[in-house]
């Protein structure tokens, strides 16, 4: 098989086993209620029902999962702190806020100076050449306004190399410079006793996807590189680069 016709197969068995290992480690597992519901919202002339039955049970659990994570509890608030604290996109939420400058040299003087103590805000207010940063000192908020959004949601709106440095960042220890078609962002992830209402707010909602998706980012996932490497962000295995 050829890699690019293996590569949508292996990611497909990667999340069938990550989800198997994940809803175990948070005292779940799918029942045969979600697979039933599953099946009975497929169209009964669909081609899928007519895959060899290994094939479709992977494809019926990867759907099914979903149904299992929605009766994860959130953890409480002392553990999502420690949990953010450690590694804050291990979370499944970003939340973040940067300084856009022309250069990278002017990235590297603002990494400079808030190592040195510069205030983020205030520095994002000074050099920032995103229009506003004077106002919102640099923070990029969800749609909806909150301090916070979903990292799926953000891998989606962000420029892919933004996000991988964005994953890498801890509160006061800022990651960059990346470089964008924008220009160079230096970014930070905002303290957890400025966001943590919003982390709530968030984990009320949704915490077992919350929680699915930051073992998935930081899941240690190896793909023979006859086939490609595995994307933490995008859950994909991806060509190797040339």
């Amino acid at each position: 098989m050829s890699g690019e016709a293996a590569r949508p197969l292996l990611a497909s068995l990667i999340a069938d086993t990550a989800n198997e290992l994940f809803l175990e480690a948070n005292g779940e597992s799918i029942t045969d209620a979600d697979r039933q519901q599953v099946l009975a919202a497929v169209d009964p002339q669909s081609p899928a029902l007519d895959l060899p039955a290994d094939v479709l049970d992977i494809l019926v659990d990867l759907q099914a999962a979903a149904a299992a994570r929605t009766r994860i509890d959130a953890p409480d608030r002392a553990a999502l702190q420690r949990r953010y604290s450690a590694d804050p996109a291990s979370t499944g939420l970003v939340c973040m806020r940067h300084i856009l400058v022309a250069t990278e040299s002017e990235a590297l003087n603002v990494r400079a100076e808030l190592a040195t103590g510069a205030d983020f805000a205030t520095l994002a207010a000074e050099r920032s050449t995103e229009p506003g940063a004077a106002e919102s000192g640099g923070s990029l908020p969800a749609s909806t306004g909150s301090a916070c959004q979903p990292l799926g949601l953000a891998v989606q709106s962000y420029d892919p190399a933004f996000m991988a440095g964005a994953i890498e960042a801890h509160p006061g220890q800022p990651a960059g410079p990346v470089e964008t078609q924008f220009g160079w962002h230096v970014i930070d992830m905002l303290p957890f006793d400025e966001v943590g209402g919003a982390v709530d707010e968030l984990y009320a909602q949704a915490a077992g996807d919350l929680l699915y998706d930051g073992f998935m980012l930081r899941a240690d996932i190896t793909v023979d590189p006859r086939y490609g490497s595995w994307d933490s962000l995008t859950r994909n295995v991806v060509p190797l680069s040339t």
